[in-house]
């Protein structure tokens, strides 16, 4: 069982769709969060997804995650990807039971998921793809559908293929 744990609503995207444009300035505090994490444990649940904004900028992520595996639970991430395209930090996770990403991709190139996240951002993104799959369990690319990428969509499809190992929504 998940326990989905929001870390506050900071982001390194800016997408066009988002719905908390207004709120990013607010962050739990580490202490809240690790108490989530307590929390999550009592309850019984068995993962912890770490969700935001994008939880994987926090500074006390690692901490965090150190934390959940302490407790013997598993790791998991609802992330626009980015970091995961550095190795020491997909490494990092790994070593902490990561078992779950739910990692967003809005277009098959850099052009279109730029555009809808309004950041240079395609590359890591994609390399976070690149980088997890068939070294996590469960790989979720979704892509947000608008106006601006919906004719595109198959492109985003055909760019997959070759990674079997991860679910398109």
């Amino acid at each position: 069982m998940k326990a989905l744990v929001k870390v506050g609503y900071a982001c390194n995207d800016h997408c066009t769709f988002c719905h908390t444009q207004d709120v990013r300035h607010i962050d739990d505090t580490e202490a809240s969060v690790h108490a989530k994490i307590e929390r999550a444990r009592v309850l019984g649940h068995s993962m912890v997804v770490f969700s935001g904004g994008e939880p994987t900028i926090r500074k006390e992520i690692g901490a965090w995650a150190a934390h959940v595996a302490r407790l013997g639970m598993k790791l998991g991430f609802v992330t626009n990807g980015r970091r995961f395209a550095y190795p020491e930090f997909t490494e990092a996770m790994l070593r902490h039971e990561l078992s779950y990403v739910y990692l967003s991709l809005h277009g098959a190139d850099a052009k279109i998921h730029n555009s809808l996240v309004r950041a240079d951002a395609f590359e890591e993104s994609f390399g976070g793809v690149k980088a997890l799959h068939g070294r996590v369990p469960v790989l979720t690319v979704n892509c947000v559908v608008t106006r601006s990428n919906v004719r595109h969509l198959r492109k985003l499809v055909e760019l997959l293929l070759p990674f079997p190992e991860l679910t398109v929504k």
